[in-house]
């Protein structure tokens, strides 16, 4: 076991020059500017983020430093009758004014008519009379409760129809299932809210989502997952080490962090002013990496985790299969499960999850993977068997020799201390 590069002052430092780069580039995050759709929806979405920050930041105790400061100001400063009345405009976009709503009030910027009127607004049907699931109804529901305002539906009710009372599955769920994740995550510790209905599962979720997202390089989701794990408390293991390794480093260095290929929404807002195209490619993954920091300096928060050569090259390996396995390449997925070191009890489980879904996946007929498309594609009909058993051949022998091995057992897992999935740092 070696000392691990990270420490609080990297943590602080990168924290710190996040804030610096957003709070020098808040202008941007004006929600009243623009000409066209793609470039105003953005910077309202951008500002909305902005806000979020401040209610994420003020829960774990961030000192006020200058920029934080800077960030506070610019925020309070545009929530005017103008922000107001884009609220109210049409119900379908409200998410994109919820927490700066919510924090306007809670911070005290609206006079006691104007914060009147957007409680009426929040608990209203305007916004809740519309279809919404768990992340649309957290969001709201946090929205009152920074606002005072009478919620229509229980906080309890909802979160246990919540990603975290159903953990998602590292290697069949969406980057939006597991975004929806992160976001109950966030928003059960902005409502200060003890569910104590969490799935023992969610440890292994949160292990084998960052692992994956580490093998696909996704640092959006990577962060924001981190970040989960800490709000609930959980210890942080290789994964973790090494998906903040990929970017608070850089983040010091240069200032802000940028994904290697921007958005769908960064993309059009770029079209629309090129001159911008670089702060909103770097805008959301820096105020992301802001927050991470954030949760990993909260007084509450799990220690910094240690460097452990076989737990990372483990990460790196069940994290290259479990991406491997969700875009449905069993060759490869199969193939990065070289030689393990010892398995700590996540990645021990996550190891199962995979046999687990080999053996899902085997068909009637014994060969593996459900390749409907992929033998429409190549013009074989059901009936052919000769180019079938071509097709599966490489993908049944990788499965076959994966089953052959033996399963992970307890004397091949290494015993690391772990809290109950239902406790979470109290800020």
């Amino acid at each position: 076991m070696q000392t691990s590069p990270l420490s609080p002052a990297l943590v602080r430092q990168a924290r710190d020059q996040a804030l610096a780069w957003l709070a020098a580039h808040a202008q941007f995050c004006d929600p009243h500017l623009g000409a066209t759709p793609q470039e105003y929806l953005f910077r309202r979405k951008c500002f909305n983020e902005l806000a979020m920050l401040l209610m994420v930041g003020e829960r774990l105790c961030m000192p006020p430093t200058g920029d934080w400061l800077r960030l506070r100001g610019h925020v309070a400063r545009q929530i005017d009758d103008r922000f107001l009345a884009l609220a109210a405009r049409r119900n379908g976009t409200l998410l994109m004014f919820t927490s700066a709503l919510g924090l306007a009030v809670q911070q005290g910027w609206l006079d006691d008519e104007r914060s009147a009127w957007v409680r009426r607004l929040l608990c209203s049907r305007y916004a809740w009379g519309i279809d919404g699931g768990p992340f649309r109804h957290l969001e709201l529901l946090t929205a009152c409760h920074y606002a005072g305002a009478p919620a229509p539906v229980d906080v309890e009710v909802v979160l246990r129809t919540s990603a975290l009372a159903h953990a998602p599955s590292p290697i069949h769920a969406s980057q939006d299932a597991l975004f929806a994740l992160t976001h109950a995550e966030y928003y059960r510790t902005l409502l200060d809210h003890d569910f104590a209905g969490a799935d023992p599962y969610l440890p292994t979720a949160l292990s084998g989502a960052m692992a994956r997202c580490l093998a696909g390089r996704d640092l959006d989701l990577g962060l924001e997952l981190v970040e989960t794990a800490c709000l609930r408390g959980l210890p942080l293991g290789a994964e973790a080490q090494e998906l903040l390794m990929l970017t608070l480093p850089a983040l010091v260095q240069q200032g802000w962090l940028s994904p290697d290929a921007p958005t769908w929404v960064a993309r059009d807002f770029a079209a629309a002013c090129p001159e911008q195209a670089a702060w909103a490619q770097r805008f959301h993954l820096t105020l992301v990496a802001a927050t991470c920091c954030m949760s990993l300096l909260a007084p509450a928060a799990p220690a910094l985790p240690a460097h452990d050569a076989g737990q990372l090259r483990n990460a790196r390996q069940l994290g290259a299969a479990l991406l491997g396995l969700h875009q449905y390449k069993f060759e490869s997925a199969l193939a990065a499960l070289g030689k393990l070191a010892p398995l700590s009890p996540p990645h021990a489980q996550l190891l199962d999850d995979i046999r687990e879904f080999i053996v899902f996946s085997q068909r009637r007929d014994g060969h593996f993977g459900h390749f409907v498309d992929e033998l429409r594609r190549a013009g074989i009909s059901s009936d052919d068997a000769p180019a079938i058993e071509r097709l599966f051949a490489g993908v049944d022998q990788a499965c076959l020799g994966f089953l052959a091995q033996p399963a992970c057992t307890p004397a091949t897992a290494v015993r690391a201390p772990t809290r109950s999935p239902d406790s979470h740092a109290q800020h």
